[in-house]
């Protein structure tokens, strides 16, 4: 079973995340709770919402088959990688960490 397999099959309802945003440092949330577990993947609802360009984002859809990965216990740092005519290298661009409700 790999590590995301494992954390998948741990995640429900109620469990509390952190988002921190390596582009966009004013994205970064403290306060995210899944409110949905489905096959596909989660939905995380922050306290405050995310908003660009004069619109209200009160979800964000965590799919467990998008992108590139890399999954350290309750921790899941997302990465991207430029296409190779860029120049660019592969870059760190969220991490989730995970964390069970207390009680």
């Amino acid at each position: 079973m790999s590590d995301l397999d494992k954390l998948r099959a741990r995640i429900a309802v109620g469990w509390k995340v952190r988002i921190i945003d390596h582009d966009h440092s004013g994205e970064n949330r403290d306060d995210v709770t899944v409110t949905e577990v489905t096959a596909d993947g989660l939905t995380l609802t922050p306290k405050l919402p995310w908003s660009t360009q004069g619109r209200k984002f009160p979800t964000m859809s965590f799919r467990w088959d998008s992108g590139d990965r890399v999954v350290d216990d309750l921790r899941v740092d997302s990465y991207t990688t430029p296409a190779p005519h860029t120049g660019k290298s592969r870059r760190r661009i969220k991490t989730f960490v995970f964390e069970p409700p207390r009680g």
